[in-house]
């Protein structure tokens, strides 16, 4: 779906964000209507990141993102076919879109200002910065402002993975844990051979089976293979494919 905010802009917006959308509003508004309630409602883009940074406005968790092709029940498996999912066309049709690494981690987010990290949370839960038992996440969080990725994060919440030691079997052979903000994934870890191909089924199946980690070739380690890609879109728009979506893995699937 697209909202038409006026006659040189537009938004993509997703149904499930629609049917969201609606309770807002009442019988014959506009989206264009709510969604300008509901800003007014969160004042001036500096208050409403103030509010979230001091804790006054709720987080955002990491939205499910859905696979560009439709996901299927086959043999006991969940498994993507030979069909364009609804509204991901532009997965497939836009060449500005960029096939990013999908890291085999744990999700978390932080919230800046003005370069110091505020909070640190998991998907649902806050992880205070002296605790028993989410220190490794600390930790990583910490390691990733060693290597300046917190320098170049705007004020507010930024997702990412933490990858390292005792996560997941640390396949990518870090001698400690780390957190990786998405953007830095996207700058630095997306695949140049995204889009040199047919983008037909066949082909990105083909091209998964021997896509191998970026994050892991650049430390030197090969034949790690990536766990998937997160179609990233410059106004926003994701999209994932992982490779145990496939039917020919073999293995266990998330």
């Amino acid at each position: 779906m697209v909202i038409t905010l006026n006659e040189n802009t537009t938004v993509q917006v997703a149904k499930k964000t629609r049917d969201r959308l609606k309770p807002f509003g009442q019988i014959g508004e506009s989206y264009d209507h709510v969604l300008n309630n509901l800003m007014n409602m969160c004042g001036t883009p500096e208050v409403f990141r103030d509010n979230l940074l001091s804790g006054h406005a709720s987080i955002t968790t990491m939205p499910k993102l859905e696979s560009p092709f439709v996901r299927k029940k086959i043999d006991g498996a969940y498994v993507v076919v030979d069909e364009v999912a609804p509204d991901m066309d532009w997965v497939f049709d836009d060449s500005s879109v960029l096939a990013v690494e999908k890291l085999h981690g744990e999700n978390v987010s932080v919230f800046v200002k003005n370069g110091t990290i505020l909070h640190i949370w998991d998907r649902t839960n806050r992880i205070p910065f002296f605790n028993r038992g989410r220190e490794q996440v600390v930790t990583a969080v910490r390691n990733a402002y060693s290597r300046k990725y917190i320098d170049f994060l705007l004020n507010g919440q930024h997702f990412g993975e933490c990858v390292g030691y005792g996560i997941h079997g640390n396949k990518y052979g870090l001698d400690d844990v780390l957190w990786v903000p998405f953007t830095h994934l996207a700058e630095k870890y997306h695949y140049e051979s995204w889009g040199k191909y047919p983008k037909t089924f066949d082909s990105i199946s083909d091209w998964f089976k021997d896509l191998e980690s970026l994050f892991a070739s650049h430390r030197g380690i090969s034949k790690v293979f990536a766990e998937g890609i997160v179609f990233t879109h410059p106004d926003g728009r994701l999209a994932k494919l992982r490779r145990d979506m496939f039917p020919w893995f073999k293995g266990r699937r998330h």
